[in-house]
């Protein structure tokens, strides 16, 4: 090895100032991979699986303009109505001879939805929504 305080790393042969820092230019962000705990049942990606989330979080609050403590909750999608404007308008293109008006989706390309956060505030109630990681199960701690 040339030059004063250099220092290779054996599994890659990059050089390195710090010793300490072999998993940061190794670009696992200080922890390997053989760290990491799997939940998949399935043999999939361990991370993408399924993923807990606390039941309070402190993050920043639009309203109070400080960090305050909010709790979470998984967003879920309303019952749409059967009389919306685009309910009907869609009614009446399939009405008559001819049927579908855009093709029926067969075969979807994700498997996976993002998972949106509902962040309720506990000094002023008011709700933040804020969107999750692509994952197959999102769950709140309990």
């Amino acid at each position: 090895m040339s030059g004063v305080g250099a220092w290779a790393h054996a599994d890659t042969g990059c050089r390195l100032a710090n010793p300490h820092s072999a998993s940061l230019a190794l670009g696992f962000g200080g922890f390997s991979r053989t760290k990491l705990k799997s939940t998949s049942e399935s043999g999939g990606n361990p991370l993408r699986e399924r993923m807990k989330f606390p039941k309070e979080i402190r993050t920043n609050c639009p309203w109070c303009h400080k960090h305050t403590v909010h709790s979470v909750a998984l967003y879920k999608r309303g019952k749409e109505r059967a009389g919306s404007w685009g309910a009907r308008r869609q009614a009446g293109r399939k009405r008559g001879y001819g049927g579908q008006k855009f093709p029926e989706l067969i075969r979807t390309a994700k498997t996976t939805k993002k998972a949106t956060l509902r962040l309720k505030c506990k000094e002023c109630n008011r709700e933040v929504m804020r969107d999750g990681i692509r994952l197959r199960k999102a769950e709140i701690a309990a």
